[in-house]
């Protein structure tokens, strides 16, 4: 499977673990920006589907990591932009490293279609190539003429239309302009919702951390208001796919006081096992040295997840919580809120004596 991008490859290559598992393939990314011995070496060890981007591909290629010989089936994803991005040499020459046998020959191709057909033939006596691309131009075309034989073509909506709801704008603008002019564009539909698509995933983080802090400090103006308010966020200064998140949550909302919530009994991040989780004394003083910078900031308890323990194991994960911690501890379903509510109370107390906004 190639790929023009590596955060693209490796998406691939994430989701097609989770359906080979229960075929006992092996899946193997090639790509830039990681140690190519190390992936020479699993290449090595042997896989079943390899997924890479054009160039390293040709790497691995070349430096007799692999051979193609004995591959049946490729695929060619976002072909167009993969030759936009100038990989068609490297495309064509990795199509051209394969077994010519293992092509159809090109006079004959309709007929040994339409023989397997009839046969009920499932398994490829040919090389099967698969091509997805969002447009045909003609670079693509002279790809698909080349590596294609008799292909069955499958088109997804009406080919160079839009549809007659939707309404297309287009605005000129600059890379660092970019954040401003968007957040405008959907300032002028405040009662809609929006889909955002970017071109990596590294840019989605980046919209999202350009947004959420301001998108939470006029939650929070907005309920100046009320005695207290709770802002509650899913992310976590531990986890490197959502650490931007919650840097947005801290310095959009600008708090005074934390609670800390965690899982017992888990030592992994969720999704990128095997990397530990560091001890709560780190996190807690991670997320104290962000709080900080604006205006003092302070823990005032731990909400536990006690799911994974029993009774007695849940009592004794509280004690040693709150000794090592120094700070109250609840598992809220277990017990009850009110505990964490008290504290809360008591710190608006606190800083309602002393002056402070609350």
């Amino acid at each position: 499977v190639m790929a023009p991008t590596r955060e693209l490859a490796q998406q691939i290559e994430e989701e097609t673990t989770k359906f080979a598992k229960f075929l006992e393939y092996r899946v193997c990314s090639v790509v830039g920006g990681q140690d190519i011995e190390q992936q020479g070496f699993k290449l090595r060890r042997g896989c079943e589907i390899v997924i890479g981007t054009p160039g390293r591909v040709i790497d691995v290629l070349e430096r007799r990591y692999t051979v193609l010989q004995q591959c049946d089936y490729i695929v060619l994803d976002e072909a167009d932009r993969m030759i936009d991005m100038g990989f068609e040499p490297q495309v064509n020459a990795v199509m051209d490293g394969m077994r010519a046998e293992s092509m159809k020959p090109e006079e004959d191709a309709e007929a040994i279609d339409e023989s397997a057909i009839e046969k009920g033939q499932v398994a490829p006596t040919y090389r099967m190539t698969y091509m997805f691309s969002a447009t045909m131009p003609p670079s693509v075309e002279r790809l698909a003429r080349k590596y294609l034989r008799n292909p069955a073509v499958v088109n997804i909506g009406s080919a160079g239309k839009t549809s007659d709801l939707i309404k297309q704008i287009v605005k000129w603008t600059t890379k660092n302009e970019k954040p401003a002019a968007l957040e405008l564009a959907l300032s002028q539909y405040p009662d809609t919702q929006a889909i955002v698509f970017v071109n990596t995933k590294r840019a989605v983080d980046a919209v999202v951390a350009d947004f959420i802090a301001g998108a939470t400090e006029r939650l929070v103006l907005a309920a100046k208001g009320h005695d207290a308010v709770v802002v509650e966020g899913q992310g976590s200064l531990a986890n490197p796919r959502y650490s931007g998140v919650t840097m947005g949550l801290l310095h959009g909302c600008l708090p005074q006081g934390l609670v800390m919530c965690y899982e017992a009994g888990r030592a992994e991040v969720v999704g990128l096992e095997p990397m530990p989780l560091p001890p709560l004394e780190e996190v807690i003083a991670s997320y104290l040295s962000v709080a900080n910078l604006q205006h003092p900031c302070r823990f005032i308890g731990v909400a536990i997840n006690s799911r994974l323990l029993s009774g007695d194991e849940y009592r004794r994960e509280k004690d040693l919580v709150q000794e090592r911690l120094n700070l109250p501890a609840w598992d809220v379903v277990r017990e009850s809120v009110d505990g964490l509510v008290d504290e809360a109370l008591k710190l608006r107390r606190q800083l309602a004596d002393k002056g402070s906004p609350c």
